[in-house]
C-alpha cells in the first residue's frame, strides 16, 4: 500500500510587484552595480588582497547611499567566490539598512550561478539576487538548466531577477521572439531583465516596449547602457535598472554625482496608483 503523501501547508503568494515595492524608493528603481573586481592573479603585480577588494567596495557603496540610489548589487569579475564573500559580509555588516543584491556569476561547479547567489542571500540577509540567464533560452554558451532546480532553492522573500536575449549569450534558436522569452520566465523569476548586445549599450527601446506589451504588470528591468542621457525614452515601460558603466570614472569606481543625476531623471516617472 503506498505511503500517504507528506501534507504542507500552503505558502503564502506575494507578487513580484509588491516584493518590488518593498525594495523601492521612486517608480524605477536604481540598483547600481557595484563590482568586486580582481585583475590579477595571486602572485602577479596589482593582486589584490581581500582587505582591498572590501575598501573599494564600501568606497562604492558610501557613493551609491550619497548618490541616492535605491540599493546596491555586489557582482564578483575574476575573483573567486572565497574572495567574493567576505565582501559581501562587510558590506552587509557595515550597512545593515542597506537594500543590498548579489549576483555571483558562478564557477566550474554551477555555470549559472544561482545556488551560490540564493545562499549568500540567505546567509546575509540580502533583498535580492540578479543572475545573467534566467534558463528559458537555450544558448550555447551555457548547458540547459532544470528551471525546478532554481526553484526549489529560490528564496521566498528574495526579489529575484534574471535575464532573457542576454548580453553575451548566443541563442540556439535564432529566430525565437524575444516576447516568447519573457513569457516563458514569469513565475520563475520576479523581475524580468533584458540588455543590450554588450555592456555600455543599451537595449533598443522597441525591445522594451514589446516586452512590456506581453508581461503586463509584471516587473521589467534593464541590465545595459543605462545613462541619464537615454533612460527617459524607456522609462514609462520599465520598472528598475541594473546600472555600472555609466556611473563609474576611468577606474571603474563609483561616482557619487553620476548616481545623482541618474536618480533626478528616474524621479521623473510617477509612481504607478
Amino acid at each position: 500500500m503506498p505511503s500517504p503523501s507528506v501534507q504542507s501547508s500552503p505558502k503564502t503568494f506575494i507578487h513580484p510587484r509588491q516584493k518590488l515595492k518593498s525594495l523601492a524608493k521612486r517608480a524605477c528603481s536604481l540598483w547600481v552595480v557595484v563590482y568586486v573586481d580582481q585583475p590579477k592573479k595571486p602572485g602577479e603585480p596589482g593582486f589584490r588582497p581581500i582587505s582591498e577588494l572590501i575598501q573599494r567596495a564600501h568606497g562604492d557603496v558610501d557613493a551609491c547611499i550619497e548618490g541616492n540610489a535605491d540599493g546596491v548589487v555586489l557582482i564578483n569579475e575574476f575573483c573567486s567566490l572565497e574572495e567574493f564573500e567576505p565582501c559581501v559580509k562587510s558590506v552587509r555588516e557595515a550597512y545593515p539598512e542597506l537594500k543590498l543584491g548579489v549576483n555571483y556569476l558562478g564557477d566550474e561547479r554551477e555555470t549559472y550561478g544561482f545556488g551560490e547567489s540564493f545562499r549568500l542571500a540567505k546567509d546575509y540577509s540580502l533583498e535580492f539576487v540578479w543572475t545573467d540567464f534566467a534558463g528559458v533560452d537555450d544558448i550555447v554558451e551555457r548547458a540547459p538548466v532544470s528551471l525546478h532546480d532554481i526553484e526549489a532553492v529560490r528564496p521566498d522573500s528574495v526579489f529575484y531577477c534574471s535575464g532573457v536575449h542576454m548580453k553575451y549569450s548566443t541563442l540556439k534558436d535564432q529566430s525565437k521572439p524575444i516576447e516568447k522569452s519573457a513569457l516563458q520566465a514569469l513565475g520563475f523569476v520576479d523581475g524580468v531583465i533584458i540588455t543590450g548586445p554588450k555592456t555600455g549599450v543599451p537595449c533598443p527601446p522597441e525591445n522594451v516596449k514589446r516586452v512590456r506589451e506581453v508581461i503586463g504588470n509584471y516587473p521589467l528591468g534593464l541590465a545595459s547602457g543605462v545613462s541619464a542621457d537615454n533612460v527617459r525614452e524607456v522609462l514609462p515601460y520599465i520598472d528598475f535598472a541594473l546600472v555600472a558603466s555609466s556611473l563609474q570614472n576611468s577606474d571603474k569606481r563609483i561616482v557619487k554625482e553620476k548616481v545623482s543625476d541618474l536618480c533626478r531623471v528616474l524621479d521623473e516617472k510617477m509612481p504607478q496608483k
